[in-house]
């Protein structure tokens, strides 16, 4: 795909606008709503590859289990619930705070359900109720912040016992001090007994970084 610089620096733009420590919900929300439309171009223009990582991911942990019931948080335009799809994970619901984006999300015709809500408050989903809840692209400064690390008890709640937390976050927009605070707060469940750790490493595609980090529900039966 050929891009001018100029408009790969628009694109980059956009990217550093919502992924700082200063901005608040509501203007990260009106920024998003107003990408939208353009979200999918933009993000694929700019080389975004976590949807690969996480199909890739989630072939590690389901295997052949096409039938596992998986929520895809922060779920978006629907771009990784798409790339779910498209390696036969097809029982998806989706579980985002923007409705443009989760408008275009219905678009892609992947979820069986959709969810409008943010993190930080009780989600009103039954406990043991999926195998997965992936968060890819929304671990950073500015979109999931330490004051929301409680819907990491919330995920708990809602996996069944046995099932999984799968998150990535690019590296160019995962900040040293985010992921210590993120780590610590994974940890804080790890040294509850409520889950226990699966991965925390690189996953590559081609240049592209992502961290990944996995989880394996413990701590009920």
């Amino acid at each position: 795909m050929s891009v001018s610089k100029e408009e790969l620096q628009i694109i980059v733009d956009k990217v550093e606008a919502v992924v700082n420590t200063t901005i608040q919900y509501p203007d990260m929300k009106a920024k998003y709503q107003d990408w939208a439309e353009l979200y999918d171009h933009d993000m694929n223009t700019w080389g975004y590859k976590s949807p690969i990582v996480a199909a890739r991911e989630m072939k590690g942990i389901l295997g052949d289990n096409k039938d596992a019931r998986i929520l895809d948080v922060c779920a978006g335009t629907g771009m990784t619930g798409k790339a779910f799809f498209d390696a036969g994970y097809t029982n998806l619901e989706a579980y985002d705070g923007n409705p443009g984006m989760l408008e275009k999300a219905k678009e892609k015709n992947v979820y069986k359900a959709i969810h409008i809500a943010y993190l930080g408050e009780p989600m009103k989903l039954p406990d043991n109720s999926f195998d997965v809840v992936d968060v890819f692209g929304a671990l950073c400064d500015g979109h999931v912040n330490p004051d929301c690390f409680g819907c990491f008890r919330e995920f708990i709640r809602i996996l069944k016992p046995g099932g999984h937390f799968i998150a990535g976050t690019v590296i160019d927009c995962l900040k040293e001090g985010y992921k210590k605070k993120i780590e610590a707060a994974y940890q804080a469940l790890v040294d509850e007994g409520l889950w226990e750790p699966v991965a925390n490493r690189l996953a590559y595609v081609d240049k592209y970084e992502e961290q990944v980090w996995i989880f394996k529900v413990t701590g009920k039966k």
